[in-house]
């Protein structure tokens, strides 16, 4: 049904008569006899579908992800294939992927656009999706490393690799050109800052209405996320009976399958939501209702507040609210009590939230300061008959007990003479006299210049003799 016409300077084309009457006509360029075939016996399996009105064979369908966007093109201008089915650009494909996911909290979409936005001026407008190699994928993963933080960085490369493995779970592609790359967000401690009791006070202090005082309340003594579970947080979620919350768990449901957890309303928190369920109006839903819409100010008014306070303001400050939180509740409660409350897992903990702080030196310096005055005068000095530990065969550890404490009896009792008369001691030789038996005295002696062998066939033949007698 098709066929492949030899053009000057190796040019080949393959003409077919399309379902329409007409004759078509697809250039292919130079390319080698055989691959002028093999294309050939794709264009007869295409047109045989079109005629049929059967879908397109298996075959086919791998072989059109697998071609050039050039020969897609060339395929839906004669009729074979439908212009959705061509090889989608980069930037089609994110709008395409973005538009499917519906379930994107609106924060994540924001970001992924932005993603979307910075490949799209990366690779252009007009960049297939297929053309787009591991190589192109690094050199875009350089450039951003020259404008950006690692950590985000990082994040960008996880939102790319996952627009492309959508499309290679579609079977639009083959490969995913940011597979292999490093995604995952790492700690960065230098960015990490406790958030002292004063500082958070002199803050709350400083804000200018009961529900920033509340925001900066519930984000250090309660750890919520902000402004996702600040925000989402209604007065039906408080439970004042039962001192506890329901807080929505916005980041973590998809994961847990859990839609909220519960916390306890802190002792350090209650006054601040009590002043505003106070100043609350009738039939009000949200806790927090006045800064809803103006989100995106938050961390500039966040910094007035922190001048008008006279208190320095820390890098990633809500992060480091609610890190605070989790650093004193873990030094109160059971790890798995906090995690719950909390809403991570303990290794996210570790890694990202706990700290140490200065209290925590400052109890380290003073415990050991205890412990060597508690120390002082009560050296103990070693016998000078004893074996030494750090020989090579030294006597085994209770061997080396008997004889200290055989010598201290042996000189508590000759340096007072007159204990022996009142306590009616046994003779010398006895089994309980205070003196050192010569016969074990000699023995350790021996014992360090004895291999593990020779000890072993003394403590059996020991044995042996003890069970006869």
């Amino acid at each position: 049904m098709a066929s492949i016409v030899n053009d000057p300077n190796g040019r080949k084309r393959i003409l077919f008569m399309a379902p329409d009457g007409k004759r078509k006509t697809i250039r292919l360029g130079k390319i080698d006899r055989k691959t002028a075939e093999g294309v050939c016996r794709q264009v007869e399996h295409l047109l045989s579908a079109r005629l049929s009105g059967q879908p397109i064979p298996q075959e086919t369908a791998m072989w059109l992800r697998t071609i050039g966007g050039p020969l897609q093109d060339k395929l839906a201008r004669v009729g074979l294939i439908e212009a959705s089915d061509a090889m989608p650009t980069l930037a089609q494909w994110c709008q395409d992927y973005l538009a499917s996911r519906s379930d994107l909290a609106p924060a994540t979409l924001s970001r992924m656009n932005d993603t979307a936005r910075l490949l799209v001026e990366h690779f252009g407008t007009e960049r297939r999706l297929d053309q787009v190699t591991a190589s192109d994928a690094e050199a875009f993963i350089h450039a951003l490393e020259k404008r950006y933080a690692p950590n985000t960085v990082r994040r960008v490369t996880g939102w790319c690799r996952q627009f492309f493995a959508a499309a290679v779970k579609s079977e639009v592609i083959s490969r995913n050109p940011f597979q292999g790359l490093a995604a995952t967000v790492r700690p960065n401690r230098s960015r990490s800052h406790y958030v002292t009791p004063e500082e958070i006070q002199a803050l709350i202090e400083a804000a200018p209405d009961v529900e920033w005082r509340l925001i900066l309340a519930l984000c250090r003594y309660a750890g919520l996320r902000f402004p996702s579970e600040v925000m989402a947080l209604r007065w039906g979620d408080v439970l004042w009976d039962r001192n506890r919350m329901n807080v929505a768990n916005i980041k973590t449901r998809r994961k847990t399958g859990e839609a909220f957890r519960v916390v306890p309303l802190f002792p350090e928190l209650r006054p601040y939501l009590e002043d505003a369920f106070a100043l609350a109006t009738p039939g009000q839903e949200f806790v927090i209702t006045r800064w809803r819409k103006r989100r995106c100010s938050m961390r500039k008014m966040l910094q007035q507040i922190a001048h008008r306070a006279g208190v320095k303001l820390w890098p990633k400050p809500f992060v480091n609210m609610r890190a605070s939180a989790a650093t004193d509740l873990v030094q109160r409660f059971q790890h798995y009590v906090v995690t719950a409350w909390l809403g991570h897992t303990r290794e996210i903990a570790e890694a990202h939230y706990w700290q140490v702080t200065e209290e925590h030196y400052s109890q380290a310096a003073q415990k050991a300061a205890q412990q060597g005055a508690a120390s002082d005068g009560k050296e103990v000095s070693p016998c000078p008959n004893a074996p030494s530990e750090s020989s090579k065969n030294a006597a085994p550890c209770h061997l080396t007990q008997s004889y200290a404490m055989c010598k201290s009896r042996h000189s508590m009792t000759s340096s007072h003479p007159e204990n022996s008369e009142k306590t009616g001691s046994f003779p010398e030789s006895g089994a309980h006299s205070g003196a050192l038996d010569p016969y074990l005295t000699r023995l350790i002696e021996l014992w360090p210049r004895l291999t593990d062998r020779q000890r072993r066939r003394l403590l059996r033949l020991a044995e042996r003799i003890a069970t006869v007698s």
